[in-house]
């Protein structure tokens, strides 16, 4: 018996359409479809899970979405370290030099100024004078009864002079009956105000000026850390002055202001005027201010006593250097 032989047309469409169910099965049931087809058994053939490939899982979102955000901006510390010998034209920037005037630049940079202590008198409060001590004769015993200077102590007692003034004793507000030693080794003042000398101008000039000079120095002395302040005699009107009542006239006492003036070394001593304040323009004491001639109206002492506030001595450093 003869056997059946195929046609050759059945074997052409056999091989053409093995590979077309290949290709199929990969697609719908994957590699284990195709092992199927070809009679691989069961056991074998991995499951679908194992058919899904690696990296095709779907992206876990991040709890954080910064996080997934790239910065792609160039750093340009990562690109002068890749070219660092190498600056493209267009990148140099050409700067112009600022010229400063030579005021302006001096005010700002120099390093090395030369700074100046400048002596100025200002005005201060009452309590300035908490710690200051008035030695005077009648005409600063008005001061402290018009005078309106806050806390401030006197020493003060009518026809005072420098002559003997050691061994005399005044009243003093919280200390009694005492002479000026007394008083310092009791109290620490840092002001001393002095104005004396119309008692004693008919004297010599140099002995009452000496006589004064050392007074300066004892109180200085007494009081080391107390700024001394010289105040100038109060000047008569010149209806008083004209009579030389007890040889007391203007010519005198500009001249003994003149020489107590000395003692001021504007560091620790100073001498103040008032007559600037109370003159009359002509060398005199106004008669605007004055019934006798010598002594203020009582109204006035307190104007001085408002002058002598505006005329605290106060040192301002002032730059002087220049380039």
């Amino acid at each position: 018996m003869k056997q059946k032989r195929q046609s050759p047309i059945f074997v052409i469409l056999l091989l053409i359409s093995i590979p077309i169910a290949s290709i199929i099965l990969s697609h719908t049931e994957g590699p284990g479809g195709i092992m199927r087809m070809i009679g691989f058994p069961e056991d074998i053939i991995p499951s679908a899970e194992a058919d899904e490939l690696p990296g095709n899982e779907d992206p876990v979102p991040s709890a954080d979405p910064i996080v997934n955000i790239e910065d792609n901006t160039p750093n340009p510390a990562d690109e002068a370290n890749e070219k660092p010998d190498r600056v493209a034209d267009e990148d140099v920037v050409q700067t112009v030099p600022l010229v400063e005037p030579k005021r302006r630049a001096h005010a700002i940079a120099d390093p090395n100024p030369i700074i100046e202590r400048k002596l100025v008198f200002k005005e201060a409060d009452d309590s300035y004078f908490d710690d200051a001590l008035f030695i005077g004769d009648s005409r600063s015993v008005g001061l402290e009864a018009y005078g309106d200077l806050g806390k401030a102590k006197f020493f003060c007692k009518v026809s005072l002079s420098t002559a003997g003034i050691r061994s005399v004793s005044a009243s003093v507000k919280g200390y009694g009956n005492v002479t000026l030693a007394q008083l310092f080794s009791k109290a620490k003042f840092g002001k001393v105000y002095i104005m004396l000398g119309i008692n004693e101008v008919a004297s010599k000039l140099d002995t009452t000026a000496g006589r004064y000079k050392e007074l300066v120095d004892w109180v200085k002395q007494q009081q080391p850390d107390a700024v001394v302040y010289v105040m100038a005699n109060m000047l008569v009107t010149e209806a008083r002055s004209n009579k030389n009542i007890y040889g007391v006239n203007n010519a005198r006492l500009r001249a003994l202001n003149e020489r107590q003036a000395e003692n001021a070394d504007n560091e620790t001593v100073f001498y103040i005027d008032c007559n600037e304040y109370f003159g009359d323009g002509k060398g005199n004491l106004s008669p605007v201010y004055s019934g006798d001639g010598v002594h203020p109206y009582g109204k006035y002492y307190k104007t001085w006593g408002q002058w002598i506030k505006e005329h605290v001595a106060v040192f301002e450093e002032v730059v002087i250097s220049e380039w």
